[in-house]
């Protein structure tokens, strides 16, 4: 019994466990204030970038849309930001994949570097997806400033 919680205390310290635990608490909180803070009353916050440069930039509405995905209303959260759900199944995705990937490193720890290499690759290419508008609209704006 003693060598099972010393094997368990052992692996809750390794350095790749600690991280999985702070970013699927990160995605937890992010979730937990969508659901929060409801569209109809006054949102908490506002594209500040909207409001220094008055253009319109893909995270205007966001944090509403967030809050229509959590309960459901997906026709609602398109008409906030049309790549809501785009950006939210990263979110959701890091999700399911900091418990799968904590999962396979502590029952194959022997493959350790193969779990997070994997991990690495699927969350990269993922967040390409989720984030491309973004990635669009910075490098138009710095191409837009040569």
């Amino acid at each position: 019994m003693w060598v099972k919680q010393s094997r368990i205390k052992q692996l809750f310290s390794e350095p790749y466990i600690k991280i999985n635990i702070i970013l699927a608490g990160v995605v937890v909180a992010i979730l937990l204030y969508s659901g929060i803070f409801s569209t109809s009353n006054s949102y908490p916050i506002h594209s500040y970038y909207e409001s220094a440069t008055g253009q319109t930039s893909p995270s205007s509405g966001l944090s509403r849309a967030f809050s229509e995905i959590v309960r459901l209303n997906f026709t609602q959260a398109k008409i906030y930001n049309r790549y809501s759900l785009q950006i939210f199944s990263f979110f959701a995705a890091q999700l399911l994949l900091r418990l799968l990937f904590s999962w396979l490193f502590i029952a194959y720890s022997k493959y350790g570097n193969r779990v997070v290499i994997a991990d690495i690759t699927i969350s990269t290419a993922i967040f390409i997806y989720a984030f491309s508008p973004f990635l669009y609209f910075l490098f138009e704006e710095a191409a837009n400033k040569l």
